[in-house]
């Protein structure tokens, strides 16, 4: 192995590979193929391997419709989807994330995930994650590294962390509560115990609600490389007192839409 202290980053690139939170901070390139190709021109890879492991990440990743888009047109979950490939290609042995899912919907996420999970399986690579999402990974990880409040650290297998971690996914904290034998790492342990767990009545909605935001026939097309069709022929009523949830994959227009709710953005 080479150490840290005594090596410069540069000289661990071919052994880790890095994604920060934001990945629009550590893009150079306009173009997503581009983007990708430029970590391996760095380090000199022939054209021959360029374009096998281009072909390789870009499918791992779902990436290959998006090859040719402007990287400032994806939504955030995509661009950071291309900031993995970017770091997947030179096949590094260890990969660092910080928060890697982070701008991804529940289904990118567990994707992506679980692209890491099989790299680790098939192939050995080691991934060292910063992630405050723990629902999401504690089912991946092997051991987690806890830091306290004064600096002290903790460092365990993910079962015994989660057994007095202040900062635990709501499964784990749920199962505290009803007293669980063991910490659950899923759904599917949780389920394998049986407790007696009362449920709240529904609240009560009013007979006549008034309509307090509405939007009719709403259209907005993003102007970019390609036009992107953010949203076509929206029309919804929100009423006084409810909780409305805004569902869909990255890029779908969940943002577009409280955006021209609230006239942030102005559409084309």
């Amino acid at each position: 192995g080479r150490s840290t202290k005594d090596h410069k980053p540069g000289a661990l690139s071919d052994l880790i590979g890095v994604v920060s939170q934001n990945p629009l901070h550590g893009f150079v390139c306009d173009i997503v193929e581009d983007e990708i190709a430029f970590s391996m021109e760095t380090r000199g890879f022939t054209p021959d391997v360029m374009r096998k492991r281009m072909e390789e990440v870009l499918d791992l990743l779902s990436l290959s419709e998006l090859r040719r888009r402007d990287i400032r047109t994806l939504s955030g979950g995509e661009q950071q989807r291309v900031a993995i490939a970017s770091a997947l290609v030179t096949q590094p042995r260890v990969l660092l994330l910080d928060e890697p899912t982070s701008a991804l919907d529940p289904i990118a996420a567990e994707e992506v995930l679980a692209i890491l999970n099989r790299l680790v399986d098939d192939l050995g690579l080691t991934v060292v994650l910063a992630e405050h999402k723990l629902e999401r990974v504690i089912s991946f990880v092997d051991r987690i590294l806890l830091i306290g409040d004064s600096g002290d650290v903790a460092f365990d297998n993910t079962r015994a962390i989660l057994s007095y971690s202040p900062i635990a996914p709501p499964l784990v904290e749920l199962a505290r509560v009803v007293g669980a034998d063991e910490i659950p790492l899923s759904v599917r342990e949780f389920r394998k115990n049986s407790f007696d767990i009362g449920v709240m009545e529904p609240r009560k909605a009013s007979s006549n609600p008034s309509v307090i935001a509405s939007l009719q026939d709403v259209t907005v097309i993003y102007d970019g490389f390609n036009k992107v069709s953010a949203l076509r022929n929206l029309s919804l009523k929100v009423h006084e007192g409810e909780i409305v949830a805004i569902m869909g994959r990255n890029g779908a227009g969940k943002s577009t839409i409280s955006r021209r709710r609230l006239e942030i953005t102005v559409p084309t």
